[in-house]
């Protein structure tokens, strides 16, 4: 019920988190152009703030360093993903983890999984980003809410699943050199703290405006992978559909302003 009361005013922050993304897109070109020395295309598509493979895809026509976008993104959701818990426990009050639920009985665990799946490869036929994790949230949280289905999953396969996913955010470094590591690193740092900073300022904004948990918009405004910061909500018992409508906001957003700012001339 909290979070459908939340859905009303999703809006006005989404709207929010569109203006920082921007902002932090065009400071951290800059930033990357007059302190390293980045052509202006490398520079633009190393400060997107998420959706690797689609810039990847949109640089392959241009002279671009391929190999320090993907470095410098890559570093970006490692640190986010690392940093984040880390600044909501030394600067806003959390609501602990998660509470205890009982399992759900397996037939139905299996049920739900096989109409996740199913729902999910539709989602991926329609082009949606994270396209599994959004199937099972669907049909998931359609049968808690109505009741068809009560209780989660047993905490070793819910740790399982974390495990996993922190191994898959682990290979996005798979063919990389220390030395590649080393080149990218300070760059990835100014990149990795302008959006930390230009999030926290954000999400500070609107959790006051909207009378909203500052460390619930935070980890919705942070630009980590959208499963890892999904994942991290769930642990810290925030409001996980609060912060995939946000996530899921910022890869629609970038899909539409990546190519109309490169065919613009701000750069």
């Amino acid at each position: 019920p909290k979070a459908l009361e939340a859905a009303a005013i999703w809006p006005f922050s989404i709207v929010a988190l569109g203006v920082a993304l921007v902002i932090g897109m065009v400071v951290n070109h800059r930033g990357l152009v007059r302190l390293f020395g980045y052509d202006r295309d490398t520079a633009f598509l190393s400060s997107v703030p998420g959706h690797l493979s689609y810039v990847i895809s949109l640089s392959g026509g241009l002279k671009v360093d391929q190999a320090k976008i993907g470095m410098i993104m890559s570093l970006r959701v490692l640190v986010m993903t690392l940093a984040v818990p880390v600044i909501l426990g030394l600067t806003v009050e959390t609501a602990g983890s998660a509470p205890a639920v009982a399992p759900m009985a397996w037939p139905i665990a299996l049920g739900v999984f096989a109409a996740s799946a199913v729902l999910g490869i539709g989602y991926h036929r329609m082009r949606l980003p994270a396209a599994l994790l959004l199937g099972g949230m669907t049909v998931s949280g359609l049968l808690h809410a109505t009741g068809a289905a009560t209780g989660g999953l047993p905490p070793w396969a819910t740790l399982s699943a974390f495990l996993v996913l922190g191994a898959l955010i682990g290979t996005r470094f798979r063919g990389r050199r220390p030395a590649d590591l080393a080149d990218a690193a300070l760059a990835g740092v100014l990149v990795t703290g302008v959006v930390l900073v230009i999030s926290g300022l954000g999400a500070l904004a609107m959790a006051r405006l909207l009378d909203l948990s500052p460390a619930l918009v935070f980890v919705a405004f942070a630009p980590g992978g959208l499963e890892a910061m999904v994942a991290m909500a769930v642990q810290l018992n925030l409001d996980p559909a609060f912060v995939a409508a946000h996530h899921v906001s910022r890869l629609l957003f970038l899909t539409v302003l990546v190519p109309v700012m490169m065919g613009s001339r701000w750069r």
